[in-house]
């Protein structure tokens, strides 16, 4: 249990707890919601979305069998398919859900009863999703990259393709996860807000002249994209953020998110709105 009291200045302390109790605390509770994230009705829908990306490259393959451009193609793809529609999508569903559906239900008040800080079930459970989905996203991806290297060879020569869309994707998972989990602490029903914020927010923001999209989270995936991939159209992203800034553009809103979340949690104060 945490009271409300002389929190900011017992902060380095629940930080230092949250790493020393891992093993003992954290591990059962990540391990419990691992199996809350995959046995979840919500991964039928998940499984349905990331095999869209595969039926297109089975499509491309089929109609055309000699076409020049492959890798290309799956940079594509994993660009706009997957960073622009189906990982907002996936992080939405998983995110809004991860904390909000134990408020909901009345089990949160178990874990509460846990000899732990509100602060560590928080990070240990956003640590878990993050896992869960990232492994997800990697198979889905290494499955769509697979079909094409069977069906055109190249693969080995183009695996820095796969590996740099990977690391493109963790920041971007733990940077909509984290949002997307303080949406579902502040709002009794945060899938609307959830997706007014990836397809219309994000889209319409991302899309825009200038510097405004630098107020969307997709415009620093895509320049992280831009940074680490030299294949599709994506080179020809203008006036993207540095390597450096975009990354830690997506690594302040996790942790300002989280931080934000705990402040909720902590004061006892969730899905008023």
């Amino acid at each position: 249990m945490e009271g409300q009291n002389g929190i900011i200045g017992k902060a380095p302390n629940i930080l230092v707890q949250t790493l020393k109790d891992w093993r003992n605390k954290g591990l059962p509770l990540m391990k419990m919601t691992l199996s809350q994230v995959f046995l979840s009705r919500k991964t039928a829908l998940v499984v349905l979305l990331c095999l869209i990306p595969f039926f297109v490259i089975l499509v491309l393959l089929n109609e055309e069998p000699d076409g020049g451009s492959t890798y290309a193609f799956f940079s594509d793809a994993s660009n706009y398919l997957y960073m622009v529609f189906i990982l907002p999508l996936i992080t939405l569903f998983y995110g809004t859900g991860i904390i909000h559906e134990e408020i909901e239900n009345k089990t949160f008040i178990y874990l509460d009863s846990r000899p732990m800080y509100r602060s560590q079930i928080l990070v240990y459970k956003y640590v878990a999703t993050v896992a869960a989905v990232v492994s997800i996203i990697v198979f889905f991806l290494s499955l769509c990259f697979a079909a094409l290297h069977a069906g055109r060879g190249g693969g080995l020569e183009n695996i820095d393709v796969l590996g740099a869309y990977i690391m493109v994707f963790i920041p971007a998972i733990c940077a909509y996860i984290a949002f997307f989990m303080l949406l579902g602490v502040m709002f009794k029903k945060p899938l609307m807000p959830g997706l007014l914020f990836a397809f219309i927010w994000e889209y319409l923001i991302g899309n825009l002249p200038g510097r405004i999209p630098m107020a969307s989270l997709v415009f620093y995936n895509r320049s992280l994209t831009y940074r680490l991939v030299d294949v599709g159209e994506i080179t020809m992203f203008e006036n993207p953020a540095t390597l450096g800034g975009a990354i830690a553009v997506l690594l302040g809103i996790s942790i300002t998110a989280l931080s934000w979340q705990g402040s909720f949690l902590r004061a006892g104060t969730w899905n008023e709105t």
